[in-house]
């Protein structure tokens, strides 16, 4: 095996082939378009002095809310992205058999690891350095620290790098993507959260935490590394916290995320042909733990498999893997953490700290579960399993309603957070009607969602971007709504109606927060202006997205057939004994006139022949 200079047939192969697909300049797009929005977010008219003249201070002021916001957004799409175009590098190919037969070749573990990583990795980037004009340009306007936009800078390729190394080697050991993607995803979250979940708990738990600068043991050095190797905290500390920060402290950031990708990837190197080897002629084994039911407990209700095979399928199937278990048993840790927290003695059960609660941990149970919306079907096409289940009798809604079911099961568990940390609230008075409405407009989420990735999994073929553009849609809806929803707000401000406010609540975060709010059946104040929150609007929201959901889920019957190559229920072919064939081609002298014969040209100069012999009568 030689050694080989340059970037390798990997990286070559797989950069030709992804520069030529449409999804790479429409992520491009959407994730200079977030910006956009973020800048809007951030946008007001300064007032300026009596004379109408904007001052230097209100600039200044413009341009850091301008900095904060968009670094913010630049640094969630980047958290999200990266993990999301490196999830399916190895896994897929390990589905698809290409995997096996670039190991049999004279290609080194490191050429393919490193190909692969560098080919996502490189887009990634390019969305960091779209952006960082834009930014550099918003200097002018002042208030904005150039240490601040230098370090931002580093921690966003820190993050993105870090992302897809811990993508790529997940993807090494894991079989699918939304797999990866899921356990990726609340690696990260733990990694972000870990400041506030050890604040919290050293609060409730032990005491207040000791003054900034002193020396408060073991648990302060936790809390101090777990905030300072924060991302978010980085990049906002020159303004929330001035001259605590150097460019020694965004480049040891960047440093530190740099070991850890390569201790990741060297990881990666090592296993993935042992890995790969070790799968072959082998299914996939699925360990479960075997309890003893007794006789006189209920067996859960399911699907029947004369109503519809395809659900009692994908719900006696789709056992979750070991990687699958360990992610969402993170989501539960994260759960019973928000319970400790709110059932402590010393901590009163307030409606902002359960609404807080409530949609950090809704939010982040719908991200998982968007991950997972496309892939039931997206997996079945790529293995070629959808083309047998096409084959069979069965309509295409059913068909569809089966997979539908099958995805949607899954939000059971993000439903059961909300009602467990609401029933606080409720034992204080609170009302039996929000809260039985907040639980609907949970599973009204899970309906969209699944519906989306029913969607998107018919509409694109590849299972990684499916994925990825389920997700992207999930947060863009989140982050354009309040755009849509502003002109409103504004005008119930002016008009004094306070209960207007909750035309916000369409997406999770906001509809779960003003959810948790009419449990409780408290206002909220927010400069002079009393919220109250009503059941009304929140039961039009679960309507109005319930019927997203089906209209979406009608879509894709209508168009399934189609992207499928299925042939349509509504052909007949009962009339005839065989299916309509070509006529043919009749030329205008008559029917005896010769038409060419596909045979050749020898066919036809013998028909030519007998043809003349014909003519003069021998």
């Amino acid at each position: 095996m030689g050694l080989r200079l340059g970037p390798g047939p990997v990286f070559v192969y797989e950069w030709l082939t992804a520069t030529r697909c449409w999804q790479l300049y429409a992520m491009r797009t959407s994730f200079v378009g977030m910006i956009l929005v973020g800048m809007m977010l951030a946008h007001r008219r300064p007032h300026g002095d009596e004379d109408g003249r904007v001052t230097l201070r209100e600039l200044a002021s413009y341009g850091a809310q301008l900095y904060q916001s968009t670094v913010v957004i630049e640094l969630m799409l980047i958290l999200l992205a990266a993990p999301a175009a490196t999830a399916g590098a190895v896994c897929l190919d390990g589905a698809r058999g290409t995997l096996d037969h670039m190991l049999a070749t004279d290609l080194s573990n490191a050429e393919i690891v490193l190909g692969k990583l560098g080919v996502r990795l490189i887009p990634v980037l390019g969305l960091i350095a779209s952006i960082l004009p834009v930014v550099a340009l918003s200097t002018l306007l002042g208030g904005i620290d150039p240490l601040a936009l230098a370090g931002s800078f580093l921690v966003a390729v820190g993050c993105a790098v870090l992302g897809s190394s811990l993508a790529l080697t997940l993807s090494v050991f894991g079989r699918k993507p939304h797999e990866v993607l899921v356990m990726t995803y609340m690696i990260l979250v733990v990694w972000l959260f870990s400041p506030v979940i050890l604040a919290i708990a050293h609060e409730v738990g032990v005491g207040p935490p000791p003054p900034a600068g002193t020396s408060g043991g073991l648990w302060t050095f936790l809390h101090d590394a777990a905030e300072w190797s924060n991302p978010f905290v980085l990049a906002v500390a020159p303004y929330r916290r001035p001259g605590t920060v150097g460019i020694e402290t965004y480049a040891g950031f960047l440093a530190g995320c740099l070991l850890g990708s390569a201790a990741l990837t060297g990881l990666a190197t090592a296993r993935v042909r042992r890995v790969s080897l070790s799968r072959v002629g082998r299914p996939q084994r699925r360990r479960r733990l075997r309890l003893i039911r007794p006789s006189w407990l209920p067996r859960l209700p399911g699907p029947s498999m004369d109503d519809n095979p395809v659900a009692w399928r994908e719900w006696h199937r789709s056992r979750p893997t070991l990687m699958m278990r360990v992610g969402w048993g993170l989501y539960a840790a994260l759960g019973i953490f928000w319970l400790w927290v709110v059932g402590m003695p010393s901590v009163e059960p307030t409606a902002a700290r359960v609404a807080i609660a409530s949609t950090v941990q809704v939010t982040i149970g719908l991200f998982l579960l968007s991950t997972q919306a496309a892939t039931s079907l997206a997996e079945e096409r790529v293995r070629g399993s959808l083309d047998v289940l096409l084959s069979t009798p069965m309509s295409t809604r059913s068909i569809l309603a089966g997979k539908w079911w099958g995805s949607y099961r899954r939000i059971l568990s993000v439903a059961i957070w909300p009602a467990l940390l609401s029933i606080s609230l409720l034992l204080d008075g609170g009302s039996w009607a929000a809260y039985l409405a907040l639980l609907g407009l949970v599973l009204a989420y899970g309906a969209a969602i699944t519906s989306l990735g029913l969607a998107l999994a018919t509409w694109v073929s590849r299972p990684g971007w499916a994925v990825a553009w389920c997700v992207a849609i999930h947060l863009a809806w989140m982050v354009v709504w309040p755009f849509v929803a502003w002109p409103f707000a504004v005008l119930a401000a002016r008009l004094r109606i306070s209960e207007f406010w909750m035309i916000f609540g369409a997406p999770p975060p906001y509809g779960v927060l003003a959810g948790t709010i009419a449990v409780s059946r408290e206002s909220v104040v927010v400069r002079g202006l009393v919220l109250t929150t009503i059941v009304p609007p929140i039961i039009a929201w679960i309507m109005g997205i319930w019927g997203l959901a089906g209209v979406l889920f009608l879509w894709v019957v209508g168009t399934f057939d189609d992207c499928l190559g299925r042939i349509p229920e509504t052909a007949d072919w009962s009339t005839s004994a065989r299916p309509p064939q070509r006529p043919r081609p009749r030329s205008p002298a008559g029917p005896t006139a010769h038409v060419p014969s596909a045979a050749g040209p020898e066919l036809d100069e013998e028909h030519a022949t007998a043809r003349r012999i014909e003519g003069e009568g021998v």
